[in-house]
């Protein structure tokens, strides 16, 4: 995701730059294998996509009374692809998905992800650097 929103500043808008770098963070987090069972969205977790994004939908099961992080992730990969393809591009808007999923890698699920996630964040140092695909990807 961080080469995506490299790519959308750096003006490389087109279907083969920063939207196609935001697919590649799509596939690596949801997975590029067909579900063995199911629609790949809703009822149980299908067990062969081996992906962080398997995984969410795991724990979502686990706190049934929390946000169901696997289906709420979907719309906001949509959201930033949309802003980074051609003249749709919105910087703002590009980082407010990026921001969101990076809560979602840190947090998957739990139940006091908010103070997990502010926790991290109070210790998260930016002067030592970020790797150059991003905190989460």
């Amino acid at each position: 995701m961080g080469g995506a929103v490299w790519k959308g500043a750096d003006g490389q808008t087109s279907d083969v730059g920063a939207p196609y770098a935001w697919d590649e963070a799509a596939a690596f987090y949801i997975g590029n294998i067909q579900p063995v069972v199911g629609d790949g969205y809703t009822g149980s977790a299908p067990g062969n996509l081996y992906s962080p994004y398997e995984f969410n939908w795991k724990r979502d099961k686990d706190f049934p009374g929390g946000t169901a992080i696997h289906t709420a992730a979907i719309p906001i990969m949509n959201y930033g692809l949309i802003n980074l393809r051609g003249s749709a591009y919105n910087a703002a808007n590009v980082q407010s998905a990026q921001t969101t999923m990076y809560k979602i890698f840190l947090h998957r699920g739990h139940p006091r992800c908010d103070q997990i996630l502010l926790g991290g964040l109070r210790q998260w140092n930016p002067q030592r650097g970020v790797p150059r695909g991003g905190l989460g990807v």
